[in-house]
């Protein structure tokens, strides 16, 4: 992850009173080092509301493909939605400001969970959304959809002293006493 160099990111969500994350259900662990990024920036009174995408999942005429293949939609959904309590409650954050939330489906929900919690941003900064090619064309749609501003915080390029972790994860590492894991 990257930290906020431009001031127009750190403005636009020091404004923010309402911010929707959207994640994969893989990009879970890297939504506490986005935390720790936004974390200066964001207003007191601001609530964050993480949503993690599951696919939707397959169906035919005889019945449901993915349970056939031991993908059943219920545990991945129960799945995903714990993993994104553990990690509210093992952030340094107040619980009380963050709503979570897990559905199937892609850009369409991002808008309606947008829309139906009256959220004045979008944060998009896992990196599905940074780091892939498709998800430009994802984001220029999302953003016509949308009725708040979209903000894309992009991933940080590889430091120039050739170190392969993120400062921000060197002082977690060193404040937690954790090892060092590549960022």
């Amino acid at each position: 992850m990257r930290s906020m160099a431009n001031l127009d990111e750190r403005m636009l969500i020091s404004r923010s009173r309402r911010i929707l994350i959207p994640v994969k259900p893989s990009e879970i662990s890297e939504l506490s080092a986005i935390l720790d990024d936004i974390r200066p920036h964001i207003h007191p009174s601001c609530s964050l509301q993480l949503l993690a995408l599951c696919p939707p999942f397959l169906s035919g005429a005889d019945g449901d493909l993915a349970y056939a293949h031991g993908f059943h939609h219920a545990a991945v959904l129960d799945e995903t939605r714990s993993a994104l309590i553990q990690l509210v409650g093992k952030t340094r954050w107040n619980t009380a400001r963050f709503q979570t939330a897990v559905c199937e489906g892609g850009l369409l929900r991002i808008v309606g969970a947008a829309r139906n919690n009256l959220s004045d941003l979008i944060l998009l900064a896992t990196p599905g959304w940074t780091a892939s090619r498709l998800a430009r064309w994802k984001i220029a749609y999302l953003r016509r959809l949308s009725d708040c501003q979209v903000l894309v915080l992009g991933r940080q390029q590889g430091p120039a002293d050739g170190l392969p972790i993120s400062l921000g994860a060197m002082k977690r590492a060193l404040t937690t006493g954790a090892a060092f894991a590549p960022a």
